[in-house]
């Protein structure tokens, strides 16, 4: 969660694609990030069904808002 958090902060506003926040471990799919991605919205968002913070870009990947 922290590095996933860490690349979010340095590109803010950014789309980030799911397979960058996947990075080098092919092991591990893009559902593995969808889970992540949920738990970081349990710990930041108010509510994190309706996400303000942390949103997804459907077919590309998250944003970290900055508004």
């Amino acid at each position: 969660e922290q590095e996933i958090l860490a690349i979010f902060a340095a590109r803010a506003g950014e789309t980030i694609p799911r397979h960058e926040l996947v990075g080098d471990e092919s092991d591990v799919g893009e559902r593995t990030i969808d889970v992540q991605i949920n738990r970081l919205r349990r710990k930041i968002e108010r509510d994190p069904s309706n996400p303000v913070w942390l949103q997804t870009v459907r077919g590309i990947g998250y944003r970290l808002s900055v508004e």
